[in-house]
């Protein structure tokens, strides 16, 4: 992957999954990006082959969608009860209009398309038409981002009394039998630079009375 960069965006730690024993996995959240202290940093990959169609797009989003199911085939599907593609146009590109109009109509059409869970006076992360409401991100490095479209994985959060997790309960979980299993999901992110603004406070819990 050599045309990646890392770029801002309101990320955290949100989701419980089952297949990683019980620990959380990351999410997008509306509730973050408000101060810049909020945001956390991603990777922003190209596609293997640029795109010269919206019907392209929709292409690449259904493999997205296969990969994120650990699969090399797509299904037609890009989304589940668990999450869903989503698209982010850039606001500084002439050309998205295509890729919006033909975004949403396939959006429609998708049999698992739902709203996704929210905290209390948190605004909808994805809309009707398959659109994330995120700022465009900016790279670390402060070069521009030349792409018209993000294809973006927004994931279903786990919100118990209107909230999303805290530190304490992040870092719990992966103190768990079956959650010490996949911790090394939080430390290979770390070391490919993708974190959320908890993450030094994650880390030092999980490392608190360590073993």
């Amino acid at each position: 992957m050599r045309d990646q960069a890392l770029v801002s965006v309101p990320i955290r730690y949100g989701r419980k999954s089952a297949t990683r024993g019980g620990a959380y996995t990351m999410v997008f959240s509306t509730e973050l990006g408000k101060t810049q202290d909020q945001m956390g940093f991603g990777r922003l990959v190209a596609c293997k082959h640029r795109m010269s169609s919206a019907v392209g797009l929709i292409e690449e989003a259904e493999f997205l969608w296969a990969a994120e199911q650990n699969s090399e085939e797509r299904t037609g599907s890009i989304s589940a009860s668990w999450g869903c593609i989503a698209i982010l146009a850039n606001p500084n590109s002439q050309r998205t209009a295509a890729y919006v109009e033909m975004w949403a109509t396939r959006t429609k059409s998708d049999r698992n398309s739902r709203q996704l869970n929210r905290a209390h006076g948190e605004t909808e992360l994805v809309d009707s038409t398959g659109r994330i409401a995120i700022p465009w991100p900016q790279r670390k490095d402060g070069k521009s981002i030349e792409f018209d479209v993000l294809l973006m994985t927004a994931t279903n959060p786990t919100i118990v009394d209107g909230r999303y997790p805290s530190p304490e309960e992040i870092s719990n979980a992966w103190k768990t039998p079956s959650g010490k299993a996949h911790i090394n999901y939080f430390f290979v992110n770390r070391r490919c630079g993708i974190e959320t603004f908890q993450d030094a406070e994650i880390e030092a819990l999980l490392r608190m009375n360590k073993g």
